[in-house]
């Protein structure tokens, strides 16, 4: 899996690439989730997919002047695949008064699926891993953003200023905590 993904070589690799395996480890997390209070909403990847196309062009059209020949960097790729996965969350959390209430873990699904992206991209596009002793602190406050970002994306989604602030705090998670 380290030098292919999805059966696609990293030197062939283009951003549209990682859908598949998108999809692959939400089925994942689906079969790993406690269905009492986790449904899985299978559209939405494709709805993301969709809205990745949109909101990247969006970005280029701001930034480049051919956007047909310019790409945007990694960080705002990355930034946009977790910002569409929050603003469309593939887990659908219910039953939530529920007892025995749902675990911490359970209540942060969509947010450690998207942590679980911004780890595995950025090792496959680093050849590094996140060192989650440095990442400690920073983790809790990085599921904290995901968490507000989810909970109000309507404006943001449509202000690329957080996209590529978003984009600066992932460089400063690859500067920092990639080993």
């Amino acid at each position: 899996m380290r030098e292919e993904l999805c059966g696609i070589k990293m030197s062939e690799f283009n951003s549209k690439h990682w859908f598949p395996y998108f999809r692959k480890l939400a089925a994942e997390y689906n079969e790993c989730a406690d269905k009492k209070f986790v449904s899985f909403r299978d559209l939405s990847i494709d709805e993301i997919e969709a809205a990745y196309f949109v909101r990247s062009t969006a970005i280029k059209e701001e930034m480049f002047e051919n956007v047909a020949v310019n790409r945007i960097d990694r960080h705002k790729v990355l930034a946009l695949y977790i910002q569409l996965h929050l603003e469309k969350p593939l887990f659908w959390l219910h039953n939530l008064g529920m007892k025995p209430r749902p675990s911490s873990t359970t209540l942060m699904y969509n947010e450690l699926f998207c942590l679980d992206i911004l780890q595995i991209v950025l090792e496959k596009w680093t050849g590094k891993h996140l060192d989650f002793t440095k990442f400690g602190d920073y983790k809790f406050a990085l599921m904290k953003l995901f968490k507000y970002y989810r909970e109000h994306s309507e404006f943001h989604k449509y202000n690329l200023f957080f996209t590529f602030n978003f984009a600066h705090l992932i460089y400063f998670i690859e500067r920092d905590f990639m080993a």
